[in-house]
């Protein structure tokens, strides 16, 4: 890995491995998808019920499912 010691890529090239190695297994991919699908699906239940709870849920919801799971 060619990140330094505080976390920080020397280029977008360095970052970009980082980032394609930590989404390489199925299952995080699957977890990024259903993920925004469900997040998509709150905010278009906001547009309908215009219920600001619908805001909240989507926050949460994308927050929640798109963290990171292990990959083991």
């Amino acid at each position: 890995m060619s990140a330094t010691a505080q976390g920080r890529y020397r280029s977008f090239d360095d970052f970009y491995r980082h980032y394609l190695s930590e989404h390489r297994t199925p299952w995080c991919r699957r977890l990024h998808f259903f993920g925004s699908l469900g997040a998509l699906f709150c905010l278009a239940k906001l547009v309908v019920t215009l219920n600001p709870w619908w805001l909240a849920a989507a926050l949460v919801w994308g927050w929640v499912v798109e963290g990171h799971a292990p990959d083991r």
